[in-house]
């Protein structure tokens, strides 16, 4: 639950503005958003707030500018401290809703949809950084990949080249996470120098990380312990618990809330849902199984769409949907292996492919309603 506030400017406009203290608005789309740097938050409402393009602006502490000309169909809205979310026109964003519901009639536009794909050997994980990047991690050139996400465009700054093969890679706050077998490097988004190497006795080849609680605590999967590494993030990383889980090579982690995510087994293909006891303890139990629809082990990631459908993705085995209730149902085989997905607006996909050495972009012939 948040408070929206009212900003007034008397001598120059006629209408108060809204806003909420403390929020990051997060777009899970590729699309529509203007960032700005070097610029106070003051400084970005002075010269865009009077202008019909914009319908939200969302300044950050480190004097960066988001904005906002259209609201994505999906969102969210995390805790982010002195960040600040401005309703420029009094328009506030709808409530993210079910976009192609019928299951099949999805799954054949997708196999019918446009697509474009970008040459990265070996590639990982995805994730998009605040300035709209799509962005992963080649394995093969030991380095970061960063491109545009409407046509896969490589972006042209030299990224660092790292020693060794990195794992996997995730983003927050203006940095780039980037972990392989045994350490974390951390590398500043705006001019891709590596600021710190987090490493610790406990990880034991690292596969996934994740933030939880203002970014607070980092989550990282070891998957040859089959344990849950927990840092403290704001008390320089140091160790808060280490928890064993029930599951045979721990792979890819999708947050929910802070209080709950999901987490793959590489190794037989499943999906366990962990809620949080404590501080340091998570409760896993089984959700998803897949091990009867697949003939290989590669139980790489979970993501779910808007409809509460479930994709896996199962490496040569595709991608396979389920439904809440973990029933299968149906199967997209897009390319030879499927390492990581992301779903954007109106069911624009992204999948990474370690196999064949691309990423891959997916545009059906869907609209959803904004």
């Amino acid at each position: 639950m948040f408070a929206i506030w009212l900003l007034s400017f008397p001598l120059i406009y006629s209408f108060p503005i809204g806003y909420i203290n403390n929020v990051f608005f997060v777009s899970i789309s590729d699309s529509n958003i203007t960032i700005i740097t070097n610029r106070t938050c003051e400084q970005c409402l002075c010269l865009y707030s009077s202008s019909a393009a914009y319908l939200a602006l969302n300044c950050l502490p480190n004097d960066t500018c988001r904005l906002f000309e259209t609201y994505p169909l999906i969102y969210k809205i995390q805790d982010y401290s002195q960040a600040r979310l401005y309703f420029l026109q009094g328009v506030y964003p709808n409530e993210t809703k079910c976009c192609q519901s019928n299951t099949t009639d999805l799954i054949s536009k997708i196999n019918n949809a446009s697509r474009i794909s970008v040459y990265v050997p070996s590639p990982r994980c995805l994730t998009f950084d605040d300035y709209g990047y799509l962005v992963t991690v080649s394995q093969t050139n030991q380095t970061l990949v960063r491109m545009h996400p409407s046509n896969l465009t490589i972006d042209s700054p030299v990224p660092p080249i790292f020693s060794i093969a990195p794992m996997t890679i995730t983003y927050y706050n203006q940095t780039y996470f980037v972990a392989f077998v045994s350490y974390i490097l951390l590398v500043d988004t705006t001019n891709l120098t590596i600021t710190k190497n987090v490493s610790s006795p406990m990880f034991s080849n690292i596969r996934d990380l994740a933030f939880i609680d203002n970014g607070q605590i980092l989550i990282v999967v070891s998957t040859s312990s089959a344990t849950l590494v927990i840092l403290n993030r704001t008390a320089d990383y140091s160790l808060i618990a280490v928890q064993s889980v029930n599951q045979i090579y721990p792979h890819g982690l999708k947050y929910i809330t802070d209080n709950f995510f999901y987490l793959t087994s590489w190794n037989n293909n499943n999906v366990y849902l962990y809620s949080r006891i404590n501080t340091t303890y998570w409760k896993g139990e089984p959700f998803i199984d897949a091990t009867s629809i697949t003939s290989t082990s590669d139980g790489n990631h979970v993501l779910y769409d808007q409809c509460g459908r479930y994709w896996f993705s199962l490496g040569s085995n595709g991608i396979k949907l389920f439904n809440i209730q973990a029933l299968f149902l149906g199967n997209l085989n897009l390319t030879k292996a499927v390492f990581d997905t992301i779903i954007t607006n109106n069911y624009t996909i992204y999948i990474s492919d370690s196999s064949s050495n691309q990423i891959i972009r997916l545009q059906p012939q869907i609209e959803c309603f904004q």
